[in-house]
């Protein structure tokens, strides 16, 4: 595996490690996909109409990337080690996107290759 580090190809590189390891470890791909899956429900748009669900799920994924302790971090902590990336890594990209606005882009980018 390569060294994955925060800059501006962490989502390029992980979403190419994940279409590499389809074949070559499908279980590694499963938690990648959590990992996917939580940056969409935490990336989320608010929308005034939503349902109390859908804010319960974004509070939720944005808890689970961002707990300092107890299950929700082991959990966390747990996914990143299956899923081989550094969850300090993750943590900084995820603070990242949900700092810097750019929700939109990598919210297309991952729907983008999920949806392929």
């Amino acid at each position: 595996m390569s060294e994955i580090t925060v800059d501006d190809g962490f989502l390029d590189l992980l979403l190419d490690e994940a279409a590499r390891d389809n074949r070559q470890d499908p279980h590694r791909l499963l938690f990648l996909a959590v990992i996917f899956q939580a940056l969409l429900d935490a990336t989320k748009p608010e929308n005034e109409n939503e349902s109390a669900e859908a804010v319960l799920a974004r509070d939720r994924a944005k808890g689970w990337f961002f707990a300092p302790a107890g299950v929700t971090a082991t959990d966390f902590e747990t996914v990143c080690d299956l899923a081989s990336v550094d969850p300090m890594q993750v943590r900084t990209y995820a603070t990242r996107v949900l700092r810097d606005g750019t929700e939109t882009f990598v919210r297309r980018k991952i729907n983008a290759i999920l949806n392929h």
